[in-house]
Formats: C-alpha cells, structure tokens, sequence
C-alpha cells in the first residue's frame, strides 16, 4: 500500500523547500487530483512541484501532460507569471500554504486530498472539489475555513490531553505516524494512556519531538527483500536493520518512492505483462506440440514399412468384415514395430505405442497421407509459434522503451557520475558547460571538489551531508585523473587536488578573463600525488553499466573488466565478450542487449586497453 506523508515528513520537506521562495510561477498542469506547477528557481532552474493526495515533492519526471481542465485554467489565469512569496505549513497539520502574488493556492494532503485558490482574505474563488460537511464548507465565494487540528508541538500539550488514549495511538494520529515509536523509543516513555503520564515523562516525550523536529535530515529510500518500502528524511529505529539508499534531499527520495508505486498500479503496464504471459504461455504450448509431432513424424519415418503394412492389413480385414476377436489376433502375427497397439474399428483409428510413444492413425488413409497432414500441422504449430514470439518481442519491447524513457531521471544523469565502494556520490563534468553548471548549480557548503592537475580536466565532485571518507576522496581522485587529458595522452599518473567549494570563484583578475567552465582557486590546494590511471567497466544485477574505480566497481558490479589507457582494437567487442564468459546464463541475455558502443561511450576519449 502506498504511504502517505505525515505531517513530520511535510514539515521537513517544506523546510527543504524554503528556496522556492520568490521563485515565479511559469505553468501549472492539472490532472485527476495532482498538480504539478513547474517554477524558475533563481537557485535551481526550472523545477516541476508535484502535489496530489498524500505526498508533496518536487519531481524530475517528465510524463505527459493532459489537455488544461477548466480549474488549471483558473489556477493559469490567477497564478502564471507571479511570485510564490511563501510555501507553509499550516500548524502542524497535512495542509500547505502557497502566498501567490496576491493570491492563496491551498494544498490539503489528507483524505482524497483538495486544491483551494482563494484569495488574500481566504475567499474561495474555486476549489478543485467542492465539498460540505457540517462544520465547514469548501464552496466558490464561500470562506475557507481551516479544519480543526490539534498541534501537540506544543508545549505542555500532553498535560492537557488527559486521555485514555495511549501516547503512540495519539502520535501517530496527530502527525508522526511511524515516528511515534521512535519518539517513545528515545524518551523512554512506555506506550500507556495519555492521562497515566507523569510530567517528568511527558517533558521527555515534548523534548523527544522537538529533537525529531530539528533533526539533521538524511534522506534516504528504504528496501526489504529488494522491494521499495518507504522514503525517510533521516534513520529511524524501525528500519536500523533494512538496506537503505541514501539521497541527496528529501524530495528526491520521495520522487524514487512515490514514482515507484505509481508504475507498480500503471494499468497499461500490467495489460501488457498479462499479455506477454500469455503469449509467453502460448509460445510454450506451441514448442511442446512442435517437440512431440516432429518425435511421432520421426518414429512412423523409422518404422515406415512394417506401419504402413499394418494399416493395409487392418483395412484389408475392415474391407473382408473380418473383425471377430481370433481374426483380429492375426495382426499380431505382423513384424509390429510397435509395442503394442489397439484398434478401434468405430472411430477408425488404431492406436500405436513405438518406442513409448502412443501415436494415433487412420487405417482407412495411406501413411503418406497422414504424414503429409503431419507436416501441414507442424507447420502451422511453427507460424504460430514464430507470430506469438514477434507479437511478445514487440510488446516486451514497447514495454522496456516505455521503463527506459519513464525511468527516474536525476539531477547527475546528465554528467558522469559513480558510487563510490562507501556510498557517496561522486559527479564530474564532461565539458566546458557541464563543467560550468555543475559548480555553479549543484555545488554545496559540506561538498568537495577534485580537479587533476593537467589542462583539459572536468571539475569532479563528491556529495557529502557528512564528513568525506579518505577512501571516497582516493576513488574520486582515480575518477578525476582518468577522465582528464592525461588518459588520451597515455599516461601512468597524474596529480590531483581537492578543495572546498569556497575556494572557487568566477570573478577573474583585473584585465583578465575566465572562459566557460573554467573557474579561479583560491588558497591551499590538497595533492594527491602520482594518482594511477585505471577504470572498471560494471554490470550491476540488474544489467545496467557503470564505469568506476576499482573498488567501487568490487562493490557495486556483479561483474567488471579493468582498463587503463591505451587503443585496443574493437574495444567494445571484447568487454561485451568478457562479460558473456564470466556471467551466469540469466546475465548472458541481460549483456546481449548491451551494445559495444554504450560501453565505449563512457570510457574516457573511448579508448582503452584491457587488463589481463
């Protein structure tokens, strides 16, 4: 069942958010009960907000986008072209608020979830449903009303609520959903009515919320037996023992999680899986009936002399009426090259059993004749087995297209990129521009940056909300070096440096200019001496490639070939047969689909030499 965004997870969404501020409004999609609103970031670009029942992320996922309804036509109208001045949330509640110029765009992320714009004083001008309860109405030129809610951030709040109810219960229910166990957890408050909390547990319970409130965010997907789970700003106690991927925002993990489930209900696809089944089924049925007519047509053409003796001696005695039971007994004093075999003179049709197999003939039609039709019909069982495995192939193929085109794009797909063997994200530029957008758009306070110390190098950086390993450092430094001039150029080695991103700055000397991609590095610059050239080429489990150090492709890779500079011939050719001789024969199909060139095009300059 997909999850729904408590109100913890929106508030720190929104906190990551905080940058959408003073961003302008440039179209707004409407379809079903999603909105996405694409804005122009001054610090991010243009960037497409996703808001739908239960979840609020922002998204890179480019689908299509449906005919304009008549509300994201209003939304267009009010909105297009304006200041978002404020995203917040309102109390503590699955409500966020969007200050558009001078207007009020409502999200609700409860229940089946409502978009309401309304102006400055919360006048309804139109609601995405329109709904009436007793308390409050959601109605054009109606007043929007916030619904109720208990906000137990709070101070003091538990000793106010003296209920029965018991403090997970009430947790969960009012905002932390799964949280609330972690709250307890760290308080060490056991799970008991509200009204038995004595003061001392219920200020540790209050400043246990707070700490959750303020923790550092981490983001990070969650996995159980393989299968996407659940997306998390930070580690919780009730997933400590479960495989983990961790994220650069919150909202990126929430893009993976919730697009994830979307495709599990995609109806189009599970229409197509239930056809390929079934014409995987059908094409199945068909080799099986192949293998046993080409085994009968095969036995009667071994035996063809003492069978079709047999069939002119049992017509010769239908013909004569001799068919009593001592007369019947004369046949078997035929060679038979059958074990054994019945007739049944009503249908016509005797029954052989040759070598294990019953085959059924008409002694009334010539064996030539029957075979003839034997063939006919394996050849008909062959078409049809050829036209369902086209018609599977086509669906298969359509299907993986649409996976390929539909699947999440990031931010870093756009350069090159690895994992390093202790999971930190290492990007690199792969020309001028890239270079240039890199450093100015995805460039953080907490983030290194690696450059060889050779003109025409890429800017590599490594992601980091921690402090960086000297192991990732060693393995981006490897990345930085091989994907410099230094690895066309045939060399060994070359140095690399690290900096801090406040040593980088555009601004050029009096009378001086910097071209694009190239930056000015201030202060101490941190060698690392005589980095050897080598790269691995990678197929993860699930096929796809990576080109990586050593180590990280020992950690992420079922398995790898190891280059280092040089101009080996067909190059491609001979990694894709390295990996068909090592792999298993289910990896085998998953490699035949690679193209040599796919690998090429990752390798620095496209040349290289294998590693014996």
């Amino acid at each position: 069942m997909m999850k729904e965004m408590t109100s913890l997870e929106l508030k720190h969404l929104i906190d990551e958010l905080g940058f959408l501020n003073g961003s302008r409004i440039d179209k707004i999609y409407h379809c079903g009960r999603e909105l996405r609103i694409k804005l122009y970031a001054l610090q991010k670009g243009t960037c497409t907000l996703l808001a739908a029942p239960g979840r609020l992320y922002l998204t890179e996922k480019k689908g299509e986008m449906p005919e304009a309804t008549n509300f994201a036509m209003v939304l267009r109208k009010y909105l297009t072209g304006k200041r978002l001045e404020s995203l917040q949330q309102y109390k503590f509640d699955r409500i966020v608020e969007m200050k558009i110029g001078r207007h009020i765009l409502i999200s609700e992320f409860f229940h089946k979830g409502n978009h309401i714009l309304c102006d400055s004083s919360y006048m309804i001008i139109m609601p995405m449903v329109s709904q009436k309860w007793k308390d409050r109405e959601i109605l054009p030129r109606k007043k929007y009303i916030f619904p109720f809610s208990c906000d137990i951030r709070e101070s003091g709040i538990f000793n106010m609520l003296k209920t029965e109810q018991k403090i997970e219960g009430l947790l969960h229910t009012n905002g932390f959903g799964s949280y609330a166990k972690e709250i307890l957890q760290s308080s060490n408050v056991p799970n008991k009515p509200c009204s038995e909390l004595s003061d001392e547990e219920a200020e540790r319970v209050y400043a246990a919320i707070q700490e959750l409130l303020k923790r550092r965010r981490e983001p990070k997907v969650v996995y159980e037996k393989g299968n996407l789970v659940d997306a998390i700003p930070f580690d919780i106690s009730i997933y400590k023992e479960h495989e983990k991927q961790r994220f650069e925002t919150f909202s990126q993990a929430l893009d993976v999680y919730f697009e994830n489930e979307k495709q599990k209900k995609d109806p189009v696809k599970e229409k197509a899986k239930v056809i390929i089944k079934k014409q995987e089924e059908a094409i199945e049925k068909f080799r099986e009936e192949e293998k046993l007519l080409e085994r009968k047509i095969m036995l009667l053409n071994n035996n063809y002399a003492h069978v079709d003796m047999l069939l002119n001696s049992v017509l010769s005695a239908k013909k004569s009426r001799k068919t009593d039971a001592s007369e019947m007994r004369q046949f078997s004093e035929i060679q038979k090259p059958a074990d054994e075999y019945t007739i049944d003179m009503r249908r016509g049709v005797i029954s052989l059993t040759i070598e294990g197999q019953l085959i059924e003939l008409k002694f009334n039609e010539p064996l030539s004749k029957a075979l003839n039709g034997m063939y006919e019909r394996l050849k008909k069982i062959r078409r049809k087995k050829i036209s369902a495995a086209k018609h599977a192939g086509k669906m298969t193929e359509r299907t993986e297209k649409k996976e390929r085109i539909e699947e999440k794009k990031m931010w870093y797909h756009k350069y090159r990129y690895f994992t390093t063997s202790d999971g930190f994200l290492v990007v690199a530029g792969k020309d001028e521009r890239t270079n240039e957008d890199l450093i100015k758009k995805h460039v953080m306070p907490s983030d290194i940056i690696l450059h060889a110390e050779i003109t025409g190098a890429p800017f590599t950086v490594i992601k980091a909300d921690k402090e960086v390993s000297e192991q990732a450092i060693k393995e981006a430094a490897t990345f930085a070096a091989c994907f410099s001039k230094a690895w066309a150029m045939g060399l060994g080695s070359v140095d690399v440096y690290w900096i801090k991103p406040e040593q980088v700055s555009k601004s050029a000397p009096s009378g001086e200019h910097i071209g694009k991609g190239a930056f000015m590095i201030h202060g101490k610059k941190n060698y690392i001496k005589n980095v050897r050239l080598g790269l691995c080429v990678g197929i993860t489990e699930n096929g796809k490639i990576i080109v990586s150090p050593k180590d990280a492709a020992i950690k992420h890779a079922k398995y790898y070939v190891a280059l280092c500079p040089g101009n080996e011939h067909d190059l491609g050719k001979k990694i894709k047969r390295r990996f068909e001789t090592m792999s298993s024969a289910v990896m085998k199909e998953c490699i035949k689909k690679i193209k040599p060139g796919e690998m090429v095009s990752r390798i620095p300059s496209g040349r290289g030499e294998i590693l014996q």
